[in-house]
């Protein structure tokens, strides 16, 4: 049996949906933005706060000249800190310039911030 016969069989029972991590996070918020998204040792947040932090974040990435189809890597601390500003998380905590974080990849890829 070949991975698409296996793939196609689970999408017919309903078990699984070919959806991006984003679209089940936004789907899930939209079903239950009150519910919590994330669970750290620092804090929690819920859905709708997780949605708004990704929207800054997008923003963000428009200011800093990023468009569709630029990769990025992104790479904050484990923390509900920096599932608010992942960007800013460490500087917080006074570490190292918050745009040490973003590393261009691909693609036209901005210049960063």
């Amino acid at each position: 049996m070949n991975i698409d016969n296996v793939l196609t069989r689970y999408e017919d029972s309903g078990h699984l949906a070919r959806k991006s991590l984003c679209q089940e996070l936004h789907e899930a918020g939209l079903r239950r933005p009150d519910h919590p998204a994330v669970v750290a040792h620092d804090a929690r947040l819920t859905h709708a706060e997780l949605e708004r932090a990704i929207a800054r974040f997008a923003r963000d990435f428009v200011a800093w000249g990023l468009a569709e189809g630029d990769q990025v890597l992104v790479q904050p601390p484990n923390s509900a800190a920096s599932c608010r500003d992942p960007v800013r998380a460490d500087a917080h905590r006074g570490g190292p310039d918050p745009h040490a974080a973003l590393a261009p990849t691909g693609r036209g890829a901005g210049t960063g911030p």
